[in-house]
Protein backbone atom coordinates (compact mmCIF):
# COMPACT_ATOMS: atom_id res chain seq x y z
CA UNK A 1 0.00 0.00 0.00
CA UNK A 2 1.75 3.20 -1.13
CA UNK A 3 1.50 6.69 0.26
CA UNK A 4 -1.00 7.76 -2.40
CA UNK A 5 -3.53 5.22 -1.19
CA UNK A 6 -2.94 6.30 2.41
CA UNK A 7 -3.46 9.86 1.27
CA UNK A 8 -6.86 8.93 -0.17
CA UNK A 9 -7.89 7.32 3.10
CA UNK A 10 -6.92 10.44 5.04
CA UNK A 11 -8.80 12.65 2.61
CA UNK A 12 -11.87 10.43 3.04
CA UNK A 13 -11.51 10.76 6.80
CA UNK A 14 -11.47 14.53 6.36
CA UNK A 15 -14.67 14.45 4.27
CA UNK A 16 -16.53 12.31 6.83
CA UNK A 17 -15.39 14.55 9.68
CA UNK A 18 -16.51 17.63 7.77
CA UNK A 19 -19.91 16.09 6.99
CA UNK A 20 -20.37 15.33 10.67
CA UNK A 21 -19.47 18.94 11.46
CA UNK A 22 -22.10 20.26 9.05
CA UNK A 23 -24.73 17.81 10.32
CA UNK A 24 -24.22 18.80 13.94
CA UNK A 25 -24.23 22.54 13.17
CA UNK A 26 -27.48 22.30 11.21
CA UNK A 27 -29.48 19.87 13.33
CA UNK A 28 -28.04 20.03 16.82
CA UNK A 29 -27.96 23.21 18.92
CA UNK A 30 -26.96 21.84 22.33
CA UNK A 31 -23.60 22.96 23.72
CA UNK A 32 -22.40 19.33 23.82
CA UNK A 33 -23.02 19.05 20.09
CA UNK A 34 -21.26 22.36 19.56
CA UNK A 35 -18.15 20.84 21.13
CA UNK A 36 -18.30 17.76 18.91
CA UNK A 37 -18.78 19.88 15.78
CA UNK A 38 -15.63 21.88 16.59
CA UNK A 39 -13.80 18.62 17.31
CA UNK A 40 -14.84 17.12 13.98
CA UNK A 41 -13.71 20.28 12.20
CA UNK A 42 -10.26 20.07 13.84
CA UNK A 43 -10.06 16.39 12.84
CA UNK A 44 -10.94 17.28 9.25
CA UNK A 45 -8.09 19.85 9.16
CA UNK A 46 -5.55 17.31 10.37
CA UNK A 47 -6.75 14.55 8.02
CA UNK A 48 -7.03 16.84 4.99
CA UNK A 49 -3.57 18.36 5.22
CA UNK A 50 -1.91 15.10 6.22
CA UNK A 51 -3.41 13.56 3.07
CA UNK A 52 -2.07 16.51 1.06
CA UNK A 53 1.32 16.18 2.77
CA UNK A 54 1.65 12.65 1.39
CA UNK A 55 1.07 14.11 -2.10
CA UNK A 56 3.52 17.00 -1.78
CA UNK A 57 5.99 17.43 -4.65
CA UNK A 58 8.50 19.60 -2.81
CA UNK A 59 9.83 20.29 0.65
CA UNK A 60 8.22 23.74 0.71
CA UNK A 61 4.75 22.34 0.04
CA UNK A 62 5.29 19.55 2.54
CA UNK A 63 6.26 21.96 5.34
CA UNK A 64 3.33 24.23 4.45
CA UNK A 65 0.90 21.32 4.86
CA UNK A 66 2.60 20.23 8.12
CA UNK A 67 2.22 23.69 9.63
CA UNK A 68 -1.51 23.85 8.83
CA UNK A 69 -1.99 20.31 10.18
CA UNK A 70 -0.86 21.47 13.59
CA UNK A 71 -3.78 23.89 13.83
CA UNK A 72 -5.96 20.78 14.14
CA UNK A 73 -3.41 18.62 15.97
CA UNK A 74 -2.80 20.98 18.92
CA UNK A 75 -6.53 21.84 19.15
CA UNK A 76 -7.95 18.31 19.32
CA UNK A 77 -6.90 17.42 22.92
CA UNK A 78 -8.33 20.69 24.30
CA UNK A 79 -11.58 20.35 22.35
CA UNK A 80 -11.93 16.71 23.36
CA UNK A 81 -11.52 17.69 27.03
CA UNK A 82 -14.27 20.32 26.64
CA UNK A 83 -16.52 17.79 24.96
CA UNK A 84 -15.90 15.11 27.60
CA UNK A 85 -16.52 17.63 30.39
CA UNK A 86 -19.81 18.79 28.94
CA UNK A 87 -20.95 15.31 27.96
CA UNK A 88 -20.34 13.89 31.44
CA UNK A 89 -21.68 16.99 33.21
CA UNK A 90 -18.31 17.77 34.81
CA UNK A 91 -18.12 21.18 33.17
CA UNK A 92 -18.12 23.44 36.22
CA UNK A 93 -14.51 24.43 35.49
CA UNK A 94 -15.22 25.69 31.95
CA UNK A 95 -14.88 29.44 31.55
CA UNK A 96 -12.97 31.74 29.21
CA UNK A 97 -10.11 32.20 31.71
CA UNK A 98 -9.55 28.46 32.20
CA UNK A 99 -9.81 27.69 28.48
CA UNK A 100 -7.19 30.33 27.73
CA UNK A 101 -4.98 28.91 30.49
CA UNK A 102 -4.98 25.32 29.17
CA UNK A 103 -4.48 26.65 25.61
CA UNK A 104 -1.20 28.40 26.37
CA UNK A 105 1.04 25.37 25.66
CA UNK A 106 -0.83 24.31 22.46
CA UNK A 107 -0.58 27.87 21.10
CA UNK A 108 3.11 27.99 22.03
CA UNK A 109 3.68 24.65 20.26
CA UNK A 110 1.87 25.93 17.16
CA UNK A 111 4.15 28.96 17.11
CA UNK A 112 7.23 26.77 17.54
CA UNK A 113 6.20 24.59 14.58
CA UNK A 114 5.75 27.60 12.32
CA UNK A 115 9.06 29.18 13.36
CA UNK A 116 11.12 26.01 13.62
CA UNK A 117 13.59 27.18 10.93
CA UNK A 118 14.70 29.91 13.36
CA UNK A 119 15.51 27.72 16.37
CA UNK A 120 15.04 23.99 15.56
CA UNK A 121 13.41 23.44 18.96
CA UNK A 122 10.37 21.60 17.65
CA UNK A 123 12.20 19.59 14.98
CA UNK A 124 15.97 19.20 15.41
CA UNK A 125 16.18 18.22 11.74
CA UNK A 126 13.53 18.07 9.05
CA UNK A 127 13.91 16.71 5.51
CA UNK A 128 11.95 15.74 2.40
CA UNK A 129 12.25 11.94 2.08
CA UNK A 130 11.42 10.08 -1.14
CA UNK A 131 11.02 6.28 -1.19
CA UNK A 132 9.56 3.62 -3.46
CA UNK A 133 6.28 3.99 -1.56
CA UNK A 134 6.17 7.78 -1.88
CA UNK A 135 7.41 10.88 -0.11
CA UNK A 136 7.15 11.69 3.59
CA UNK A 137 8.38 14.09 6.25
CA UNK A 138 11.43 12.77 8.08
CA UNK A 139 12.43 14.58 11.26
CA UNK A 140 14.19 14.28 14.61
CA UNK A 141 11.93 15.48 17.45
CA UNK A 142 13.07 18.44 19.52
CA UNK A 143 12.23 19.49 23.07
CA UNK A 144 8.98 21.26 22.17
CA UNK A 145 7.80 18.26 20.16
CA UNK A 146 7.99 16.19 23.35
CA UNK A 147 6.31 18.97 25.33
CA UNK A 148 3.49 18.81 22.78
CA UNK A 149 3.26 15.00 23.07
CA UNK A 150 3.31 14.88 26.89
CA UNK A 151 0.86 17.74 27.33
CA UNK A 152 -1.56 16.38 24.70
CA UNK A 153 -1.59 12.93 26.27
CA UNK A 154 -2.09 14.38 29.74
CA UNK A 155 -5.18 16.29 28.53
CA UNK A 156 -6.43 13.19 26.70
CA UNK A 157 -6.01 11.00 29.80
CA UNK A 158 -8.05 13.46 31.87
CA UNK A 159 -10.85 13.35 29.29
CA UNK A 160 -10.73 9.55 29.13
CA UNK A 161 -10.85 9.37 32.93
CA UNK A 162 -14.02 11.49 32.93
CA UNK A 163 -15.72 9.21 30.41
CA UNK A 164 -14.57 6.00 32.14
CA UNK A 165 -15.77 7.07 35.59
CA UNK A 166 -19.09 8.14 34.07
CA UNK A 167 -19.52 4.82 32.29
CA UNK A 168 -18.98 3.02 35.61
CA UNK A 169 -21.47 5.19 37.48
CA UNK A 170 -24.42 5.27 35.06
CA UNK A 171 -27.22 2.72 34.97
CA UNK A 172 -26.79 -0.40 32.85
CA UNK A 173 -29.21 0.69 30.15
CA UNK A 174 -27.22 3.87 29.50
CA UNK A 175 -23.77 2.30 29.75
CA UNK A 176 -23.57 1.28 26.09
CA UNK A 177 -23.96 4.90 24.97
CA UNK A 178 -21.05 6.02 27.12
CA UNK A 179 -19.02 3.04 25.93
CA UNK A 180 -19.44 4.21 22.33
CA UNK A 181 -18.05 7.62 23.28
CA UNK A 182 -15.17 5.97 25.14
CA UNK A 183 -14.41 3.67 22.21
CA UNK A 184 -14.52 6.51 19.72
CA UNK A 185 -12.06 8.52 21.82
CA UNK A 186 -9.70 5.63 22.59
CA UNK A 187 -9.06 4.36 19.04
CA UNK A 188 -7.25 7.38 17.50
CA UNK A 189 -5.05 7.83 20.55
CA UNK A 190 -4.09 4.18 20.47
CA UNK A 191 -2.92 4.69 16.88
CA UNK A 192 -1.10 7.84 17.95
CA UNK A 193 0.66 5.95 20.73
CA UNK A 194 1.75 3.26 18.27
CA UNK A 195 3.20 5.97 16.03
CA UNK A 196 5.12 7.49 18.93
CA UNK A 197 6.74 4.15 19.86
CA UNK A 198 7.69 3.47 16.23
CA UNK A 199 4.95 1.12 14.99
CA UNK A 200 4.46 2.75 11.57
CA UNK A 201 3.36 1.25 8.22
CA UNK A 202 6.01 1.75 5.56
CA UNK A 203 8.19 3.09 8.36
CA UNK A 204 6.71 6.59 8.29
CA UNK A 205 2.88 6.61 8.16
CA UNK A 206 0.97 8.06 11.11
CA UNK A 207 -2.32 6.13 11.37
CA UNK A 208 -3.88 8.56 13.85
CA UNK A 209 -6.08 10.23 11.19
CA UNK A 210 -7.43 6.76 10.32
CA UNK A 211 -8.25 6.41 13.99
CA UNK A 212 -10.22 9.61 13.74
CA UNK A 213 -11.97 8.22 10.65
CA UNK A 214 -13.17 5.37 12.89
CA UNK A 215 -14.13 7.96 15.50
CA UNK A 216 -16.29 9.70 12.93
CA UNK A 217 -17.93 6.42 11.87
CA UNK A 218 -18.70 5.41 15.48
CA UNK A 219 -20.10 8.83 16.34
CA UNK A 220 -22.15 8.86 13.14
CA UNK A 221 -23.54 5.43 14.05
CA UNK A 222 -24.35 6.66 17.53
CA UNK A 223 -26.04 9.81 16.26
CA UNK A 224 -28.26 7.98 13.78
CA UNK A 225 -29.04 4.79 15.70
CA UNK A 226 -28.82 5.31 19.44
CA UNK A 227 -29.12 9.08 19.95
CA UNK A 228 -25.61 8.89 21.33
CA UNK A 229 -25.21 12.57 22.07
CA UNK A 230 -28.84 13.36 22.93
CA UNK A 231 -28.03 12.60 26.51
CA UNK A 232 -25.68 13.82 29.23
CA UNK A 233 -25.16 10.62 31.22
CA UNK A 234 -23.91 12.04 34.50
CA UNK A 235 -26.64 14.70 34.66
CA UNK A 236 -29.42 12.21 33.95
CA UNK A 237 -27.86 9.61 36.18
CA UNK A 238 -27.65 12.11 39.05
CA UNK A 239 -31.31 12.98 38.54
CA UNK A 240 -32.22 9.29 38.36
CA UNK A 241 -30.32 8.52 41.56
CA UNK A 242 -31.44 11.55 43.56
CA UNK A 243 -35.18 11.13 43.09
CA UNK A 244 -36.84 10.48 46.47
CA UNK A 245 -39.30 8.03 44.92
CA UNK A 246 -38.43 4.56 43.69
CA UNK A 247 -38.19 3.90 39.95
CA UNK A 248 -38.20 0.50 38.27
CA UNK A 249 -37.79 0.21 34.49
CA UNK A 250 -38.64 -2.89 32.47
CA UNK A 251 -38.05 -3.90 28.88
CA UNK A 252 -40.66 -5.10 26.39
CA UNK A 253 -40.55 -8.56 27.98
CA UNK A 254 -41.37 -7.08 31.42
CA UNK A 255 -37.87 -7.86 32.68
CA UNK A 256 -36.37 -5.36 35.11
CA UNK A 257 -33.50 -3.56 33.39
CA UNK A 258 -32.88 -0.65 35.73
CA UNK A 259 -33.66 0.55 39.25
CA UNK A 260 -32.64 3.73 41.01
CA UNK A 261 -30.99 3.56 44.47
CA UNK A 262 -34.30 4.18 46.26
CA UNK A 263 -35.92 1.17 44.55
CA UNK A 264 -32.85 -1.00 45.17
CA UNK A 265 -32.91 -0.07 48.86
CA UNK A 266 -36.62 -0.89 49.14
CA UNK A 267 -36.01 -4.29 47.55
CA UNK A 268 -33.00 -5.04 49.78
CA UNK A 269 -34.93 -3.99 52.91
CA UNK A 270 -37.94 -6.11 51.86
CA UNK A 271 -40.20 -3.09 51.87
CA UNK A 272 -41.55 -4.60 48.67
CA UNK A 273 -40.98 -8.22 47.74
CA UNK A 274 -40.63 -9.98 44.41
CA UNK A 275 -44.24 -11.10 44.45
CA UNK A 276 -45.49 -7.53 44.79
CA UNK A 277 -43.12 -6.34 42.06
CA UNK A 278 -44.37 -9.09 39.76
CA UNK A 279 -47.91 -8.12 40.69
CA UNK A 280 -47.75 -4.46 39.66
CA UNK A 281 -45.55 -5.13 36.62
CA UNK A 282 -48.10 -7.55 35.17
CA UNK A 283 -51.25 -5.95 36.61
CA UNK A 284 -53.99 -4.98 34.18
CA UNK A 285 -56.29 -3.14 36.59
CA UNK A 286 -54.55 0.24 36.44
CA UNK A 287 -56.74 3.32 36.73
CA UNK A 288 -56.20 6.13 34.20
CA UNK A 289 -55.64 9.72 35.27
CA UNK A 290 -56.36 11.88 32.22
CA UNK A 291 -55.04 15.08 33.86
CA UNK A 292 -51.46 13.80 34.03
CA UNK A 293 -51.83 11.09 31.37
CA UNK A 294 -50.71 8.20 33.53
CA UNK A 295 -52.03 4.91 34.87
CA UNK A 296 -51.89 4.05 38.56
CA UNK A 297 -52.84 1.53 41.20
CA UNK A 298 -52.31 1.31 44.96
CA UNK A 299 -50.62 -1.58 46.74
CA UNK A 300 -50.25 -2.35 50.43
CA UNK A 301 -46.89 -3.50 51.82
CA UNK A 302 -46.70 -4.24 55.55
CA UNK A 303 -47.50 -0.87 57.15
CA UNK A 304 -46.95 1.22 54.02
CA UNK A 305 -49.14 2.09 51.06
CA UNK A 306 -47.68 2.86 47.64
CA UNK A 307 -49.18 4.41 44.55
CA UNK A 308 -47.67 2.80 41.45
CA UNK A 309 -47.65 5.09 38.41
CA UNK A 310 -46.97 3.36 35.10
CA UNK A 311 -45.63 5.20 32.04
CA UNK A 312 -44.56 3.84 28.69
CA UNK A 313 -41.03 4.59 27.47
CA UNK A 314 -40.61 5.56 23.80
CA UNK A 315 -37.55 6.39 21.75
CA UNK A 316 -37.21 9.35 19.40
CA UNK A 317 -38.99 7.40 16.65
CA UNK A 318 -42.04 6.89 18.90
CA UNK A 319 -41.36 3.17 19.24
CA UNK A 320 -42.06 1.67 22.66
CA UNK A 321 -38.87 0.41 24.31
CA UNK A 322 -40.08 -0.38 27.82
CA UNK A 323 -42.13 0.69 30.84
CA UNK A 324 -41.30 2.82 33.85
CA UNK A 325 -42.93 2.30 37.25
CA UNK A 326 -42.81 5.12 39.80
CA UNK A 327 -43.45 4.02 43.40
CA UNK A 328 -44.73 6.85 45.60
CA UNK A 329 -45.11 6.32 49.35
CA UNK A 330 -48.62 7.60 50.14
CA UNK A 331 -48.89 6.10 53.62
CA UNK A 332 -49.23 9.49 55.32
CA UNK A 333 -51.44 10.79 52.55
CA UNK A 334 -53.79 7.83 53.04
CA UNK A 335 -53.93 8.52 56.78
CA UNK A 336 -54.90 12.13 56.02
CA UNK A 337 -57.54 10.93 53.58
CA UNK A 338 -59.00 8.56 56.15
CA UNK A 339 -58.96 11.26 58.84
CA UNK A 340 -60.63 13.68 56.46
CA UNK A 341 -63.24 11.06 55.56
CA UNK A 342 -63.99 10.47 59.22
CA UNK A 343 -64.21 14.21 59.80
CA UNK A 344 -66.58 14.60 56.87
CA UNK A 345 -68.74 11.76 58.14
CA UNK A 346 -68.95 13.41 61.57
CA UNK A 347 -69.75 16.75 60.00
CA UNK A 348 -72.42 15.15 57.84
CA UNK A 349 -74.04 13.61 60.90
CA UNK A 350 -74.00 17.01 62.61
CA UNK A 351 -75.23 18.74 59.46
CA UNK A 352 -78.05 16.27 58.85
CA UNK A 353 -79.25 16.33 62.46
CA UNK A 354 -78.95 20.07 63.17
CA UNK A 355 -82.13 21.66 64.55
CA UNK A 356 -81.41 24.90 62.66
CA UNK A 357 -81.77 25.50 58.97
CA UNK A 358 -78.41 25.66 57.18
CA UNK A 359 -78.14 26.88 53.59
CA UNK A 360 -75.56 27.90 51.01
CA UNK A 361 -76.78 30.57 48.58
CA UNK A 362 -75.26 31.23 45.16
CA UNK A 363 -76.68 33.47 42.44
CA UNK A 364 -79.80 33.99 44.56
CA UNK A 365 -80.58 30.29 44.69
CA UNK A 366 -80.17 27.62 47.35
CA UNK A 367 -77.42 25.30 46.19
CA UNK A 368 -76.95 23.40 49.42
CA UNK A 369 -79.11 22.93 52.53
CA UNK A 370 -79.66 20.53 55.39
CA UNK A 371 -82.79 18.40 55.99
CA UNK A 372 -84.14 20.89 58.56
CA UNK A 373 -84.73 23.42 55.74
CA UNK A 374 -86.99 20.89 54.03
CA UNK A 375 -88.87 20.39 57.28
CA UNK A 376 -89.21 24.12 57.97
CA UNK A 377 -90.35 25.12 54.49
CA UNK A 378 -92.30 22.08 53.43
CA UNK A 379 -90.69 22.14 49.98
CA UNK A 380 -88.76 19.23 48.51
CA UNK A 381 -85.14 19.45 47.31
CA UNK A 382 -85.96 19.98 43.64
CA UNK A 383 -88.39 22.79 44.41
CA UNK A 384 -85.94 24.58 46.70
CA UNK A 385 -83.08 24.37 44.20
CA UNK A 386 -85.21 25.86 41.45
CA UNK A 387 -86.71 28.60 43.63
CA UNK A 388 -85.15 32.11 43.92
CA UNK A 389 -84.21 33.01 47.47
CA UNK A 390 -86.53 36.03 47.29
CA UNK A 391 -89.50 33.65 47.36
CA UNK A 392 -88.54 32.63 50.90
CA UNK A 393 -88.12 36.16 52.33
CA UNK A 394 -90.98 38.03 53.96
CA UNK A 395 -92.15 40.98 51.87
CA UNK A 396 -91.42 43.41 54.72
CA UNK A 397 -87.79 42.29 54.86
CA UNK A 398 -87.18 41.93 51.13
CA UNK A 399 -85.92 45.48 50.46
CA UNK A 400 -83.40 45.20 53.29
CA UNK A 401 -82.12 41.88 52.01
CA UNK A 402 -81.86 43.21 48.45
CA UNK A 403 -79.88 46.22 49.58
CA UNK A 404 -77.41 44.17 51.59
CA UNK A 405 -77.11 41.50 48.91
CA UNK A 406 -76.22 44.10 46.27
CA UNK A 407 -73.28 45.25 48.40
CA UNK A 408 -71.91 41.81 49.14
CA UNK A 409 -68.52 41.09 47.54
CA UNK A 410 -68.39 38.14 45.19
CA UNK A 411 -65.52 36.67 47.21
CA UNK A 412 -67.14 36.99 50.68
CA UNK A 413 -69.71 34.50 51.97
CA UNK A 414 -73.14 36.04 51.62
CA UNK A 415 -74.60 35.05 54.97
CA UNK A 416 -71.62 36.21 57.07
CA UNK A 417 -71.46 39.60 55.36
CA UNK A 418 -75.18 39.98 55.78
CA UNK A 419 -74.90 39.32 59.51
CA UNK A 420 -72.06 41.85 59.85
CA UNK A 421 -73.96 44.48 57.82
CA UNK A 422 -77.33 44.09 59.54
CA UNK A 423 -76.94 42.52 63.01
CA UNK A 424 -80.42 43.70 63.95
CA UNK A 425 -81.82 41.14 61.51
CA UNK A 426 -80.03 38.20 63.17
CA UNK A 427 -82.65 35.60 64.05
CA UNK A 428 -85.50 37.91 62.91
CA UNK A 429 -85.91 37.06 59.22
CA UNK A 430 -89.14 35.25 58.48
CA UNK A 431 -90.17 32.88 55.77
CA UNK A 432 -93.16 33.46 53.59
CA UNK A 433 -94.95 31.14 51.20
CA UNK A 434 -94.55 28.25 53.63
CA UNK A 435 -96.42 25.25 52.33
CA UNK A 436 -96.84 23.51 55.69
CA UNK A 437 -95.90 24.63 59.19
CA UNK A 438 -95.36 22.67 62.38
CA UNK A 439 -98.22 23.05 64.84
CA UNK A 440 -97.99 26.24 66.91
CA UNK A 441 -95.71 28.11 64.45
CA UNK A 442 -96.66 30.94 62.10
CA UNK A 443 -94.88 32.67 59.27
CA UNK A 444 -94.41 35.77 61.41
CA UNK A 445 -92.46 34.14 64.25
CA UNK A 446 -90.63 31.36 62.43
CA UNK A 447 -86.83 31.93 62.45
CA UNK A 448 -85.53 31.10 59.01
CA UNK A 449 -81.76 31.41 59.31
Amino acid sequence: MNNLLFSNVFLLSSVISLLLTVYVIIYRKDIVFRSISILMFAISIWSLFYGLELRAESYEKLIFFVRIQYVGIVSIPIIWLLFASRYTGKDHWICAKNILFISVIPVMNLIMVNTNQLHNLFYKTTTFKSTAFGIYHEFDPGVFYWIHIVYSYLIILIALFMVITTMISVSKDNRFRVFLVLLSSFIPYLFSFLYIIGVRPEGNIDLTPIGFLLTGIILLFGLLNSNLLDFKPLVLNSLFESLPDAIIATDLNNRIISTNPKAAQMINDNVIDNQQIHQFIHAENYFYNSEIDTHFIEIQSDKKTFRIEKSEIYNSRKIKTGTMFLLVDITQEKKYREALKQSEEKYKILFDNAQEGIVVIQNRHLVFFNPMILKLTGYNSIELQSMPINNLIHDADLHIIEDVYSRVSFFVPWAQTLMDSAPELRGQWSLTKIRTLPEGLTADNLAAF
